[in-house]
């Protein structure tokens, strides 16, 4: 499987449809006065092609939170991937995920990463730098 993209954003949503809606795509960065920093709610989403060989097994994704010293966050989410062949369809089809989390333990300030995994293997990973605020600065959590 292939991971053709996937960001964080303050909210995602996945309709029954297969589209996707987002708000706040390519949040990438979060200032904070104080750590541990928590974050109320953002989301992590985006796209993954399925070869067709892999279309028809079940799949499972994973997303684990790695601080910036390469430490691993208590947050670890698994999810079926649950795709289907379409009948006359040859392109690989595509599945797209969102995850709303809430109430997200920034412990430190750095650089954070969301890793992407699909039965296992890592596919890809998203980053979110979480700094300190300086006192003139406004900043959000």
């Amino acid at each position: 499987m292939k991971l053709e993209y996937a960001f964080c954003a303050k909210f995602a949503d996945v309709g029954l449809d297969g589209l996707m809606s987002a708000i706040g795509v390519g949040l990438d960065s979060l200032n904070t006065a104080q750590f541990p920093a928590v974050v109320s709610g953002m989301a992590v989403a985006g796209c993954v092609t399925v070869p067709l060989e892999e279309v028809e097994g079940d799949h499972k994704m994973r997303i684990e939170l790695f601080g910036p010293s390469g430490d691993k966050h208590p947050l670890e989410l698994e999810f079926p991937v649950v795709v289907q062949r379409v009948e006359g369809v040859t392109r690989p089809p595509r599945w797209s995920f969102a995850v709303t989390l809430q109430n997200v333990v920034f412990g430190v300030q750095g650089r954070h990463e969301f890793r992407l995994l699909i039965d296992g293997r890592q596919i890809g990973s998203v980053a979110l730098h979480v700094d300190r605020q300086a006192a003139s600065q406004g900043g959000q959590t």
